[in-house]
């Protein structure tokens, strides 16, 4: 080939050809070790610049260390999940052995607020039960607009965490208690009793803004929702 060729061609090929061409053929270096005597790693303008390897190893050291803070949060991750599955285990046990609604409602109040960290527990059930005297359930709530907004706030989700909620809804839903309320989670008791369906809500309430946030992931709750259920449902069922 003639030096004006050669000459052409070279001002044919730019640096983005040359970077396809090592992307797809990385051990071109090796197959060509002559090209090392043409690679300039440093100059006179920026003495003691690392070696190539040197900087392999600095990228390598970088993602290294990425994946071990990645693998980090994974494990701290499943740290808490396990334990919060412990908890919530621990919850069904103490509330399927009830065997009464008083004891089963205020059983789940001190553990919500004790294990978990829920500043603020409330029941509201469309229902009325004879002989009890409870002020969770009442069949007037069946007409309550903020009952009503509350299950449409949740839609058809097993679970809504919001800081955004309506101060007359929480105002409903924790009475006194709703001015320290920043956050709150509402779950909706699907209670079946027996030829009868009822909607009722379980709302959990947060002094702190983040605790229960739009994108807080509800798997959890919704465990402890259909404990409350569970628990609530057989209670009824049996003294009905």
């Amino acid at each position: 080939m003639s030096k004006q060729k050669l000459k052409e061609t070279s001002q044919s090929i730019n640096i983005e050809d040359v970077l396809a061409y090592l992307k797809s053929n990385p051990d071109a270096v090796s197959q060509y070790p002559q090209l090392l005597e043409h690679i300039q790693l440093s100059d006179k303008q920026n003495p003691g610049v690392a070696s190539l390897i040197e900087k392999q190893a600095a990228v390598l050291r970088e993602k290294l260390a990425k994946i071990h803070r990645q693998m980090d949060g994974l494990i701290t991750s499943a740290r808490e999940n396990e334990s919060i599955q412990g908890r919530v285990f621990d919850l069904a046990i103490e509330v399927m052995s009830e065997t009464s609604l008083d004891n089963l409602l205020s059983n789940l109040y001190n553990c919500l607020q004790d294990r978990f960290s829920v500043d603020f527990v409330s029941i509201k059930v469309p229902l009325n039960l004879t002989n009890n005297g409870l002020a969770e359930f009442n069949s007037s709530y069946q007409k309550d607009e903020c009952f009503l907004l509350a299950l449409e706030r949740i839609g058809k989700m097993s679970a809504r965490c919001d800081q955004r909620y309506p101060q007359s809804l929480l105002a409903f839903l924790f009475e006194e208690g709703a001015k320290n309320v920043s956050s709150a989670a509402l779950l909706p008791l699907k209670l079946s009793l027996g030829d009868k369906d009822v909607t009722g809500l379980l709302a959990l309430g947060a002094i702190s803004q983040d605790r229960f946030s739009a994108n807080l992931g509800t798997h959890h709750l919704e465990r402890i929702g259909d404990i409350a259920i569970a628990g609530m449902s057989r209670i009824i069922t049996n003294n009905s």
